[in-house]
């Protein structure tokens, strides 16, 4: 093989090691914005899988590896005591099965009768260890207030199933269970993560690029 020749066959090589090598990482701060653009798009609706898939694949291009979780979720308000006016949402199975009596009593019925006990989906990320809930604005329309999250997490592996995430400054206390009952929510899962492809990527360059998740807002009119 000639000299030219040789150095042609390595310059492929090199390019196809960079086009199957993975991105360099972007900065959490970046993840973040990420995680409030897709909440953004998707807003209050109950769509936590396709929140999902969206964000897992702009993950990707930002050089995180996330894996999606089924859950079921318990939210509630700690500063209201009272059984009455304390706002507390069951959404999955694990969730509802932990309804007292009294809870189900004042549950909205849909967490009773299929609606809410489906389940929730979020992403989690081995290095470093976060839970992503880009859907949990959902809990707006239950009465809470709760932005997309990006939390800290001890493992994304809990030995006991769980993780239990207190937020004061929001008022809100999260208890995620990890539930094989909501695995009904990834049935799609795959061809939504391929529908999501070309706009992951454009949300992914624009954020590299430096936009905010506001800026990408503003712009997109959501």
């Amino acid at each position: 093989m000639g000299r030219n020749a040789r150095l042609r066959k390595e310059r492929t090589t090199e390019r196809a090691a960079a086009a199957t090598s993975s991105p360099s990482r972007a900065s959490l701060e970046i993840l973040q914005q990420a995680v409030e653009a897709v909440g953004d798009k998707f807003g209050t609706e109950n769509r936590c899988a396709d929140a999902a898939a969206l964000l897992i694949t702009v993950g990707k291009h930002l050089g995180y590896s996330l894996e999606p979780r089924p859950v079921s979720l318990v939210a509630e308000q700690p500063s209201q005591t009272h059984p009455p006016t304390k706002n507390v949402v069951f959404i999955g199975p694990a969730a509802v099965a932990k309804m007292s009596e009294e809870d189900k009593e004042r549950a909205n019925k849909d967490q009773l009768d299929g609606g809410e006990s489906l389940g929730h989906v979020v992403l989690t990320c081995d290095d470093p260890p976060l839970l992503l809930d880009a859907n949990l604005r959902q809990l707006e329309a239950m009465g809470f207030y709760a932005p997309s999250l990006q939390a800290n997490i001890h493992t994304n592996h809990p030995e006991s199933g769980w993780w239990y995430l207190p937020i004061s400054e929001l008022d809100l206390e999260l208890f995620y269970i990890l539930d094989d009952g909501a695995n009904g929510l990834m049935e799609n899962f795959d061809a939504a993560v391929t529908a999501a492809s070309a706009e992951a990527r454009d949300l992914a360059t624009a954020l590299r690029a430096g936009y905010t998740a506001k800026q990408i807002r503003e712009a997109t009119g959501i």
